[in-house]
C-alpha cells in the first residue's frame, strides 16, 4: 500500500468517526418513522371520525415518502469506504501535483535570482580586472578563482548541487607546453582542490576535446559505454575514479566572438543528470548551463587581456600560458 493510499484511508476513517454515526441515526430514524406512519394509517382510518380517511391517506403517503426519502438521501450522503478512499486519493493526488508545481516554481525563481546575482558579481570582477590591467597568469588565476568561488557559494540554486562530489575548474592553453593547464579550481574536498591537477593535451578527455573542437560538451551521464571511447582520458591522465567522480559534466570553451578558445570552463558532478544537453532535457528540466556560458564569456575577456599582454609586452613563460590556442 502506498503512502498516498494509507493517508486517504486514514482520512476516510476519520470522516466516518465524525459523521458516520449521524448519517446512520438519520437513516434509521427516517425509516422507522416512515414505516410507523404507514403501519398506523389503516388503524386511524378505521376509527370512523369525520377526517379519518384524509388522515389515513396523509399518514400512508407521508410515511412512504419519508421512508423513500431516507433511502435516497443515503445513496448520496452515505458513501461506502471504497468510494471515499477513491475520492480522497484523487484529492490527495491533486494536492501533491499542486505542491510539486509550487516547489518547482520556487526552485526556478531561486535559480534565476542566483543567476542574476552571479552575473552582477562576475561583471564587477571583470571590471576590476580591466581596471588593474590583468597581464599575468597569476593575476588571471586570482580572478578565475574568485569567479569559481561565486559559483561554489550558489551551487545549490544554480545547479541543484547538494550532498555530492562537485568540481568547477578553469583550464587555459599553454602554447609552450602544448597543454591545457588548470589555473583555478573549486571542489567538494579542499584536499582535492589544493592537490596538483592533470594537464590535458587538446583532444584528450572532455577538457581537451571541448578545446580542440571549440564546442560545448555536455552530458547527463558521461560514463555510459557509448561515450567512454570518446571522452575517456588516455595515457597517464587515465584514472579509475573518473567513472564515479565525474558522471555528469559540462565543458564550455572559453572564447569570445567565435574565436579560437583560450581555454575551457568545466563543471562536473558524481550525480548523473546534474548537467544536461538540449536533447537530454525534458519538460521538467530547466536549462542550468546558461550561467556557465555567461561566465565563460567573462573569463574570455580576462584571458584575452592576459594573452594580449603576453604578445605585446614580452611576458615570461609562466605568464604565456594564460591564452593563445
Amino acid at each position: 500500500m502506498s503512502a498516498l493510499e494509507s493517508q486517504a484511508i486514514a482520512t476516510v476513517l476519520d470522516r466516518f468517526r465524525k459523521y458516520g454515526g449521524v448519517v446512520r441515526t438519520l437513516k434509521i430514524a427516517g425509516t422507522v418513522i416512515g414505516a410507523s406512519l404507514v403501519a398506523a394509517s389503516p388503524w386511524v382510518g378505521a376509527q370512523g371520525f369525520q377526517s379519518a380517511s384524509n388522515i389515513e391517506s396523509l399518514m400512508l403517503f407521508g410515511g412512504l415518502f419519508l421512508a423513500v426519502l431516507s433511502s435516497l438521501a443515503l445513496v448520496f450522503l452515505d458513501q461506502t469506504t471504497p468510494d471515499l478512499v477513491a475520492e480522497n486519493i484523487d484529492i490527495l493526488k491533486e494536492n501533491e501535483r499542486l505542491r510539486a508545481e509550487i516547489l518547482y516554481a520556487n526552485s526556478y525563481q531561486d535559480h534565476l535570482l542566483a543567476r542574476i546575482t552571479v552575473s552582477s558579481q562576475v561583471n564587477k570582477l571583470v571590471e576590476e580586472a580591466v581596471s588593474e590591467g590583468c597581464s599575468t597568469r597569476e593575476q588571471a588565476s586570482k580572478f578565475a578563482q574568485s569567479i569559481l568561488g561565486i559559483f561554489a557559494e550558489r551551487r545549490q540554486s544554480l545547479f541543484g548541487i547538494g550532498d555530492e562530489y562537485w568540481n568547477f575548474g578553469v583550464y587555459v592553453y599553454d602554447s609552450h607546453r602544448k597543454k591545457l593547464i588548470c589555473i583555478a579550481c573549486r571542489r567538494d574536498r579542499k584536499e582535492d582542490q589544493e592537490a596538483s591537477h592533470r594537464e590535458w593535451e587538446p583532444g584528450n578527455g572532455h577538457v581537451g576535446l571541448a578545446f580542440s573542437r571549440g564546442t560545448e560538451i555536455i552530458f547527463a551521464d558521461a560514463t555510459v559505454a557509448e561515450l567512454r571511447p570518446v571522452l575517456e582520458a588516455t595515457g597517464e591522465n587515465f584514472r579509475e575514479y573518473d567513472y564515479t567522480r565525474y558522471k555528469s559534466l559540462a565543458s564550455i570553451p572559453i572564447s569570445s566572438d567565435g574565436e579560437n578558445p583560450l581555454g575551457v570552463l568545466i563543471a562536473t558532478s558524481d550525480k548523473a543528470g546534474r548537467y544536461k544537453s538540449d536533447r537530454e532535457r525534458t519538460d521538467d528540466d530547466w536549462e542550468n548551463t546558461g550561467s556557465l556560458r555567461e561566465v565563460a564569456e567573462s573569463l574570455a575577456i580576462i584571458l584575452r587581456m592576459t594573452h594580449a599582454a603576453n604578445i605585446h609586452g614580452g611576458q615570461t613563460h609562466d605568464s604565456d600560458g594564460a591564452g593563445g590556442a
